[in-house]
């Protein structure tokens, strides 16, 4: 999965979790390891790699909230944390669902990298990939074939 594109739903969960704070201001980061090698960066996330994370927060010098609202809002996430293992594999075959139903119904765009998925001719016929070829090679596949 494209942790971008991960990272947004997070945001966009987390906004409607958080719907009676309309005010937090989001900083979506994404974060690698080390050991990350990264093919092509063409991304307006702010992308990172661990050691550089301390750096980037210790930037964000203004206080936004007060401690009673930062406490108010963990216990809100906390609270709709699935911590029964049941719940969490219905979570994760939700997504799975989710992701599956939108590559058959939305082809426009990519689940890869997020780019518009566009007709294309190729060597054996007319087929349907993503507009950032060769940055990404994604294919998508007509469920009806």
């Amino acid at each position: 999965y494209n942790p971008i594109l991960q990272n947004k739903g997070h945001v966009k969960a987390l906004k409607m979790l958080l719907a009676d704070y309309p005010d937090i201001v989001y900083i979506p980061i994404v974060v690698f390891t080390m050991k990350a090698v990264f093919k092509k960066l063409d991304v307006s996330s702010l992308v990172v790699r661990s050691l550089s994370l301390f750096w980037i927060i210790k930037k964000v010098k203004q206080e936004v909230m007060s401690a009673k609202e930062m406490m108010d809002i963990s216990n809100t996430i906390l609270s709709a944390n699935n911590v029964d293992r049941r719940a969490k594999k219905a979570h994760v075959a939700r997504i799975k669902e989710n992701k599956s139903i939108r590559e058959i119904s939305d082809a426009k765009c990519c689940p890869v990298c997020g780019g518009e998925i566009v007709k294309r001719q190729g060597k054996y016929g007319e087929f349907s990939g993503c507009s950032n070829y060769p940055g990404c090679r994604y294919i998508f596949k007509d469920a009806k074939r």
